[in-house]
Order: C-alpha cells, then structure tokens, then sequence
C-alpha cells in the first residue's frame, strides 16, 4: 500500500507540474501578445509612439558613439480628406501611406504611427544630410502616390521636420526639434522637407 500510495502520489506531481508547466508557457505567450499589441498602432500594424522611444534609447544604450537622426512627418490638410471623402477614406490614406513608408524604408530607417495623421522616423547611423536626402526622397514618392478610394482618385503630399542627434540633449528634446522644424515647413507652404 505504501509503495502504491508513492506512486500515486508521484504521478499526482508529474501531472500538477506538467500543468503548471503548460500554464506558464500560456502565461509568457499571452504576455508576449500583449506587449505586442501595446507597442503597436491597431490601424497602421506601426510601432507607436512608446514603442518608438523605447527603440531609439536602446540603440543609444547600445551605440552612445553613433549618430542618428530623428524626423516628425504629417499629412498636409489630411481634414480635408476625411471631411471630402470620409473618415474611412482617412484610415484607408494611412494605411496605404504605411505600405508606402514601409516599402520606401529598405532597412534605413523605422517609422511609426506618433499619433493621429503624424509619423516618427527613426534613422539609425545618418547625419542630417543623409537623414535629409532620405525624407525628402520620401516626401516625392508620397506626392507621386496615387491613392483611389472607391470611386475617387486623389493624392497627398507631407511635411517633415529632420534633427540630428547632439549627443547632448534627451531624445525629449530631440523629437521637440523636429516637431517645430515640421511647423516650420507648414508654414512656408507644406510639401517639403526642413532641416
């Protein structure tokens, strides 16, 4: 009896521990998930904004000697496009306008969604010049684009504000260059590129 109540209580174990086991593994899997969605635009399938920060400080963590640029974008007068067409023509701008910055990037750069018609491109190992070349290439390709959305065939263009990292001031800072750089370029009529 002794031997067999051992037994049982052995096989017990095995299984209760195999459980545990399987339920841990279902935990760390839903976790993982959940940081997922939690770092990702539900619309755009972007990096977010917290995302995106987190991002650039861990390559700076990781490479405090390299330089990189950061750059705000928005869509030029995107109102107009949800007020003329309709706001799931807006979703449906965005989400082509991602293939587009996605398709452009070739491994130079990150893009996420930083809000609303707004963009963040992180671009690893480029100076302003080079971080420039690359945004106002981009900023072509988006005016070229032609987007049809049910029976309408319209286009859009971008703005965009372009800073180098100083290796001095917090990323903070850094995004809130690029941010009034971005205002400048609305200002002297939208469509370009400030550096």
């Amino acid at each position: 009896n002794t031997v067999t109540f051992f037994v049982m209580l052995a096989s017990m174990c095995i299984v209760f521990s195999t459980n545990i086991q399987d339920t841990e593994r279902q935990l760390r899997l839903k976790n993982q998930t959940l940081y997922k969605e939690a770092g990702t635009d539900p619309l755009t399938g972007l990096p977010n904004r917290r995302s995106m920060i987190e991002q650039i400080e861990k390559f700076y963590r990781a490479n405090s000697d390299h330089t990189f640029s950061v750059a705000i974008a928005d869509i030029d007068f995107f109102k107009k496009v949800n007020d003329t067409y309709g706001h799931n023509c807006g979703d449906y701008t965005l989400v082509k306008l991602t293939e587009l910055f996605v398709e452009h990037a070739m491994g130079r750069y990150s893009v996420c969604r930083w809000g609303g018609e707004e963009f963040c491109f992180f671009l690893p190992g480029l100076n302003l010049d080079e971080a420039g070349i690359v945004m106002n290439d981009l900023c072509i390709a988006v005016e070229k684009m032609s987007l049809t959305y049910e029976e309408h065939t319209f286009s859009i263009t971008i703005t965009a504000g372009v800073e180098e990292f100083d290796f001095l001031s917090p990323l903070e800072e850094l995004l809130e260059k690029a941010d009034e750089k971005l205002y400048m370029g609305k200002n002297a009529g939208r469509n370009r590129v400030v550096v």
